[in-house]
């Protein structure tokens, strides 16, 4: 009862938990700095001789000088309310402007009209400041900036100032994510013949894993069947399995299970197939005219025998072609692949059994 009593105790402070663990989260403060679109005032992309183009008096053009437009979306993202006592009354508010000097800059419309009227944007040096107004949760506001930068050069931009709870403003570009390509457009770009040299590659490709899948799958199989059948092997004790006939049983049970012996078993007993498979040995020999070393070769290649379960058979001698044209198999190795079978049987039915 007091074991039931003390898990009752931990499950309602859990569920407690659960429950104020989104509220306490949702109260950390966050601020985030979003890039939300950019244009050249100008865009001339050859070169033209004789074109002057005066800004303030400089000829940008041939200081290979760029005017770009920055616009931005400040935002208060997180779950709480930054007054004007949370901000650093010693360091300005906004960001710096890195590798270009800002010319001009307006509101483009925010939330509230408090934001809108109060947030007062200037420039100061390579800076944006901004006045440090109440800003609520999940309010914002939009500016404009208009930036003078070298054309081989793409301006950075770096929040300043610092406000209570927010270790580190976020400063994100949308409109970057905007240009990318999608991975449907990176997928088909380019002609015909891209398209279709990708599609082939992508067949190869995709026929080699499944090539590297079977091959694993087939291999890790192996590795876990052949644990288990060397497993039965040491739990037989109704023979032995150290003389030639079990070494003989237990390496075609190791590679085929126990189907395999009952194959093997099935073309000891069937002296017409046993004599259709000397007479191609014979018809190979006879008509290749091979070495010794080949023939051996060609004794344990399967598309020789119709079977490759005969082979150690035939070399050990348990079954040999008499002169008469008989087929001989050592009774023993019959008797042997029969008990090997019981055994089998056996441990299927006490398996079924439990």
């Amino acid at each position: 009862m007091e074991q039931k009593f003390t898990w009752s105790i931990f499950g309602v402070v859990l569920a407690i938990f659960s429950l104020l663990l989104p509220a306490i989260y949702s109260k950390k403060a966050e601020l985030t700095f979003d890039v939300i679109n950019q244009v050249n005032v100008l865009d001339i992309k050859q070169s033209l001789k004789d074109v002057t183009i005066l800004f303030q008096g400089n000829n940008i053009y041939e200081k290979n000088q760029n005017l770009r437009i920055y616009q931005f979306k400040i935002i208060n993202s997180g779950g709480v309310n930054i007054t004007q006592k949370d901000y650093d009354q010693e360091e300005p508010w906004g960001f710096d402007v890195v590798g270009g000097a800002p010319i001009e800059v307006r509101m483009l419309g925010a939330s509230s009209d408090y934001l809108l009227k109060k947030t007062n944007p200037l420039i100061s040096g390579n800076a944006i400041n901004f006045n440090k107004v109440i800003f609520d949760k999940n309010s914002y506001f939009m500016l404009e900036v208009l930036v003078l930068h070298s054309k081989g050069f793409e301006p950075k931009f770096s929040p300043l100032g610092k406000i209570a709870g927010i270790a580190r403003i976020n400063f994100e570009n949308t409109w970057s994510q905007k240009e990318r390509p999608n991975f449907l457009q990176q997928m088909f770009s380019g002609g015909m013949l891209i398209n279709f040299l990708r599609f082939l590659v992508s067949i190869v490709l995709f026929i080699t894993l499944l090539a590297m899948i079977a091959y694993t799958t087939d291999k890790v199989g192996g590795f876990f069947r052949s644990r288990k059948r060397r497993k039965t092997l040491k739990n037989i004790s109704e023979f032995s399995l150290d003389d030639q006939y079990g070494k003989i049983l237990s390496k075609i049970y190791l590679d085929g299970g126990d189907h395999a012996i009952q194959r093997a078993y099935g073309i000891l007993k069937d002296e017409t197939r046993l004599s259709l498979i000397f007479k191609k040995l014979n018809l190979t020999k006879q008509n290749s005219r091979v070495t010794d070393k080949e023939f051996n070769y060609l004794l344990n290649q399967q598309y020789v025998w119709g079977t490759d379960l005969m082979d150690d058979f035939i070399k050990g001698g348990f079954i040999k072609e008499e002169t008469d044209g008989s087929i001989y198999v050592d009774p023993k190795l019959l008797s042997r692949c029969k008990a090997f079978l019981n055994v089998f049987r056996k441990i299927k039915n006490i398996k079924k059994e439990k």
